[in-house]
């Protein structure tokens, strides 16, 4: 049964009429499925009869206990007609049965003035609304999966950043990135080398204790000679490996370096050294040098005098 409130009533007919019959819906407590027309025609054609009726009831200034009555009535008569099949003749009859049932909530002429609206409206239709409540409609939804990409979080203005800056930050960070894995790369390298190295000369120590009688000079010769190819071999291989270390080191230096900063950051942290020659390769200077060559030349004159 559609029972509401008066002051339920009163909300919905305020309202236009898709969110008002939303709103009685839920005031009836039904499912949205119940009244969708894409699932359930059946029933978004009841919910359209009852809110009608409702309106019709609240327009003509029926007192709003008696519209909830009106909703109550047109409900049960819906349900005792099209719900059940029954046909006009039929209908007539079943609803001048129930109307004196609603006299003692509905002034009499305010009954008859519904009545009017009813066989005007409804009763009109009827042959309609039969067909469509007692001939079962297979629904035609088509459904159909829909990816929806949400903005990202947009930061807070402390947090932006021009573009300019935003770009060199972006180059910088790549370019360090890649500058570490191709050291990774070429460390591990290195060091599969130096544990090469390793299980080559135990091997060679194997084969030399192996060796039950003295060594002829001739084998003793080969086996020297073995160990300082594989030595030399292996340590040349190393030495590649650290040059090429350290040419990939300058390389990334120089283009860090090179990359146009932009104004606003100032001018770049000295996050590394810039390359320096070792002590031993590093050359002299004019003092160092004049220095140097003084006490080398007296270091000479010193033993030529010793020898003397």
């Amino acid at each position: 049964m559609a029972t509401i409130t008066a002051q339920q009533a009163k909300e919905a007919a305020k309202l236009a009429k898709s969110d008002g019959k939303i709103y009685l819906a839920k005031c009836l407590q039904w499912n949205p499925s119940d009244y969708d027309v894409e699932i359930n025609m059946r029933g978004a054609i009841h919910l359209d009869y009852l809110y009608d009726s409702l309106e019709f009831a609240a327009t003509k200034g029926f007192p709003w206990r008696q519209v909830c009555a009106v909703l109550e009535l047109a409900e049960e008569f819906i349900n005792k007609t099209v719900q059940n099949g029954v046909d006009i003749n039929q209908a007539i009859a079943i609803y001048k049965l129930i109307v004196p049932n609603y006299l003692d909530r509905i002034a009499e002429k305010n009954l008859k003035i519904y009545t009017d609206y009813v066989f005007s409206t409804f009763m009109s239709h009827y042959k309609l609304y039969l067909y469509v409540f007692t001939r079962p409609r297979e629904p035609q939804v088509s459904e159909c999966n829909l990816e929806v990409d949400i903005p990202p979080e947009v930061l807070s203005l402390k947090e932006g950043k021009p573009e300019r800056i935003w770009e060199y930050e972006q180059k910088m960070t790549a370019l360090e990135e890649e500058e570490t894995t191709r050291l990774d790369v070429l460390k591990a390298q290195r060091e599969s080398l130096l544990e090469e190295q390793v299980t080559v000369e135990e091997a060679v120590l194997e084969k030399v204790e192996d060796k039950s009688a003295l060594l002829q000079q001739e084998d003793l010769t080969q086996l020297i000679q073995a160990i300082a190819e594989e030595q030399v071999s292996h340590t040349e291989k190393i030495l590649q490996i650290k040059l090429e270390e350290r040419n990939e080191d300058l390389d990334y230096y120089l283009q860090k370096t090179s990359m146009p900063r932009p104004p606003e950051l100032g001018p770049p942290p000295r996050t590394k050294d810039p390359p320096r020659y070792s002590a031993k390769s590093k050359p002299p200077t004019r003092g160092t040098g004049s220095k140097t060559g003084m006490s080398a030349k007296s270091m000479k004159s010193g033993k030529a005098s010793v020898i003397r």
